[in-house]
């Protein structure tokens, strides 16, 4: 894809030290490699472009994913400058985003304001309601919702995705949300009891459940609450939700709506029928799947994201 005007770019260039291959080589490789990049991004056509961003991460695993912790620095230091900032910036749905290299972000942004555009519209927040941004990475989904909504809670695992969301909440002027760090099978249900006093109850989520609420809604109307209800978004890994999630947003009765947003169908229906099955009764009552449209963020290949 084309830079976009005044966009910024970021490259990391992961590296394995090794005996073999001394400090001085690899510097002169590294050396070697940023003026290949910025020779070939002055050249691009039809309009050059800068590097914003040049890093360095030091993976000794097989995997090309690096360790959470992995050392990263900058590609080449050069007159003994190593304080240069080590995020970059994106526009998106209107906002204005800091990412940081190890936080999540959706490369294909023109895709992803579709994405986040429909996640938003099937959530319909009321005005009032308290949003559950679960591994919302560095906040997009909510920041997007924020204004439309009582209050944001985010929940991901990589503390510096999260702290890129502190960010954007101070960049984008988002005053109602709060952003936890912690695996969200830990989190979510510490939220839910946290800010539970402050939902008005809606009993389930078929008609039985909500007629036998009737009578102790009708003591709410005479309590004045925060949030009028409770609704999800949900944006996992591979993987797939926790058990212990799943089972947090079962029990949740002021959960109205959960947006399923996922890049692995396989993990998506295995949670799926966790969340809309009919046992185990004590979990409450299950939720019903409405609708589900695939939106294509990796054109000519067999992957998309799929939004439920």
């Amino acid at each position: 894809p084309t830079p976009k005007e005044n966009s910024d770019v970021m490259v990391v260039v992961q590296i394995n030290p090794s005996k073999e291959f001394g400090t001085e080589k690899m510097e002169k490789a590294l050396k070697g490699i940023r003026d290949a990049m910025e020779s070939a991004a002055n050249a691009y056509e039809p309009k050059p472009f800068s590097i914003t961003v040049q890093l360095r991460q030091h993976n000794e695993l097989v995997s090309n994913m690096a360790a959470a912790d992995a050392h990263t620095s900058e590609l080449v230091v050069e007159n003994g400058n190593t304080n240069k900032p080590m995020v970059i910036y994106e526009h998106m749905c209107g906002l204005k985003f800091s990412l940081s290299h190890s936080a999540f972000f959706q490369v294909n942004t023109a895709a992803a304001e579709l994405l986040y555009a429909l996640a938003g519209e099937w959530a319909s927040p009321n005005g009032k309601s308290l949003l559950l941004d679960v591994c919302c990475g560095t906040g997009t989904i909510g920041l997007t919702l924020a204004s439309s909504v009582g209050k944001v809670v985010g929940l991901d695992i990589v503390e510096d995705a999260i702290r890129n969301a502190e960010m954007n909440s101070k960049l984008n002027d988002r005053d109602n949300c709060e952003w936890i760090a912690g695996k969200a099978e830990d989190t979510l249900d510490v939220v839910l009891r946290k800010y539970g006093k402050d939902v008005r109850t809606v009993f389930g989520n078929t008609d039985e459940e909500r007629n036998k609420g009737v009578e102790e809604e009708k003591k709410d109307t005479q309590q004045e609450f925060l949030y009028e209800d409770v609704v999800a978004i949900v944006d996992p890994p591979r993987c797939g939700l926790h058990k212990r999630v799943l089972n947090a947003l079962r029990k949740e009765t002021r959960l109205r709506k959960i947006v399923y947003v996922s890049c692995n169908p396989e993990s998506m229906a295995q949670n799926c029928v966790e969340l809309c099955s009919l046992k185990p009764a004590h979990l409450g009552p299950p939720f019903l799947p409405r609708k589900a449209m695939a939106v294509d963020l990796f054109p000519h290949t067999a992957h998309c994201e799929a939004v439920l």
